[in-house]
This record gives C-alpha cells, sequence and structure tokens, in this order.
C-alpha cells in the first residue's frame, strides 16, 4: 500500500447539537484545506470511504489495522467556509464494537455516561481511506465534554 504525500490537515472544533434521530447529534468543526483535495480523483485515486473517528479509548490509537471499541462516528457533509475555512457537519453517533469491527451498536445513554464522565475531552480526528493506499488521519480536535454530556442526558 502507498503512503499519501497529502498535508496533515488542521480541524478546529465549533459546536455539537442533537439531531432529530434518536442517539445521532449533528457536530461541526473546520479545517484549513478542503477535505476534498485529500486522497482527490483529480491525483486518479478512488476514494473508498471518509469520515470523523472519535476515539473513547485511553490512550487513543488511529491507525489503520486498529479497531477502535468504544468510539464516536460520523459522515461528513460540507457546510460552506468562514474566515478560510472549510466548515463541515458530521451526522455523528457513539457505538461499541465487540467484534474487531465487524458490527457495531450504539452506546446506551448510561454507558456513554460511565465512559465520558470522568474525561474533559475526547480525540477526534478525519480518516480518509483510498484503494491501494494507506488510510489518512487529520490532526486531531478535541471534542469537549461539557458540550457533549448534557446533550447525552436530555
Amino acid at each position: 500500500m502507498k503512503d499519501t504525500s497529502d498535508p496533515l490537515v488542521d480541524l478546529r472544533y465549533s459546536h455539537i447539537e442533537k439531531a432529530p434521530q434518536p442517539d445521532y447529534f449533528y457536530l461541526y468543526f473546520s479545517s484549513d484545506i478542503s477535505l476534498d483535495s485529500i486522497l482527490s480523483r483529480s491525483k486518479g485515486i478512488s476514494r473508498a470511504s471518509e469520515g470523523l473517528e472519535c476515539s473513547l479509548e485511553q490512550p487513543a490509537v488511529f491507525e489503520m489495522n486498529h479497531v477502535i471499541a468504544s468510539f464516536g462516528a460520523g459522515h461528513l457533509d460540507r457546510d460552506g467556509s468562514v474566515d478560510g475555512r472549510f466548515m463541515y457537519k458530521a451526522n455523528f453517533f457513539f457505538g461499541e464494537t465487540a467484534d474487531e469491527g465487524g458490527t457495531y451498536r450504539y452506546l446506551r445513554r448510561e454507558r456513554l455516561v460511565e465512559l465520558l464522565g470522568a474525561r474533559s475531552s475526547i480525540p477526534c480526528k478525519v480518516k480518509i481511506s483510498a484503494l491501494g493506499y494507506k488510510a489518512y488521519y487529520s490532526k486531531s480536535f478535541s471534542l469537549p465534554m461539557a458540550e457533549v454530556l448534557p446533550l447525552v442526558l436530555e
């Protein structure tokens, strides 16, 4: 598998809000580089997936062959731009897997509070994968629990 020469994207957390669907949130963040330019078709690369990943594990490990057992994840949508930064919205949920990533289930409120309650934040990165390439991980940003826990408890 090839490495990508794409630069590490700098992400910044903006805010989070409850989504209308049960167990989902809208998580907003910005990037200094358009995520569309990473592992892009213009370079003849065929993307397989892109998304936001957050680790509830300690220590957090973001690696291609590592399955994060307790996680936050979300599909990304472009949400405009502000002050030269590219804005994104993730349709985001918390989950866990017990079978090395084969399946997952949503984390129940009690378990989520147990995992998050003593933490001030959790790390999140954008992961982009493409055929024939190692997974690309952005720089991380911190998702503050002071903003997440009140929404979980609603």
